[in-house]
């Protein structure tokens, strides 16, 4: 099973939604903020437009901008990774500028240490350019359905990266267009377990 963390509603659909399309079927979502607001029903319309049911989105209450990693945090999420019997991980990174984001990066690595799960960073708008790319995925077939979901998040179309020129021109990478891939997904695989392969 695949579960997506991410500190805010629509961090996780800015970063990997395109992939998580395809997946849908193995997909569960994990927002650790926004619960009983309009951003929660935004993050789920938004999911929703992509295929991911709602009963497969949790949005928590904790405080945008006040996370912490510590034993209680850690427990939260490892619980939930346990309870999804999770085999691969997506969530945010230490390359970025926002100290939610760099903080969930801790829990998650924290809450998954000892686990065979499969750990991969995405790519933010607010990553810094250290952001080390060793996975790139091909959206191009879905970049218009992730734009699409994208504008259920109408409390914050105002942003300028909610704007759809610069949402497209974020989704170009060298990696990608030097092999023929117009719209793509970055990623940082921290490690990878592969499981039940043939004998």
């Amino acid at each position: 099973m695949i579960l997506a963390i991410g500190a805010h509603p629509d961090d996780i659909e800015h970063g990997c939604l395109g992939t998580l399309a395809r997946l849908k079927e193995d997909v569960r979502v994990l927002v650790l903020s926004g619960k009983g607001t309009e951003r929660e029903n935004e993050c789920r319309s938004s999911f929703a437009v992509a295929g991911i049911s709602a009963e497969n989105v949790d949005v928590w209450g904790w405080e945008d901008g006040y996370f912490h990693c510590n034993p209680v945090t850690v427990g939260q999420v490892r619980q939930r990774i346990l309870a999804q019997n999770t085999t691969t991980l997506f969530t945010q990174t230490a390359w970025d500028t926002h100290q939610d984001h760099r903080t969930v990066f801790d829990i998650v690595l924290a809450a998954s240490r000892r686990l065979p799960i499969t750990l991969i960073g995405y790519h933010a708008i607010s990553s810094t350019p250290e952001f080390p790319v060793n996975l790139i995925s091909d959206i191009t077939c879905g970049i218009d359905l992730k734009i699409q979901a994208l504008k259920e998040h109408k409390s914050q179309i105002g942003k300028p990266y909610f704007n759809e020129d610069i949402f497209r021109s974020w989704h170009y990478a060298k990696q990608g267009t030097t092999v023929g891939m117009q719209y793509v997904e970055l990623f940082h695989i921290f490690h990878a377990y592969w499981r039940d392969l043939p004998q």
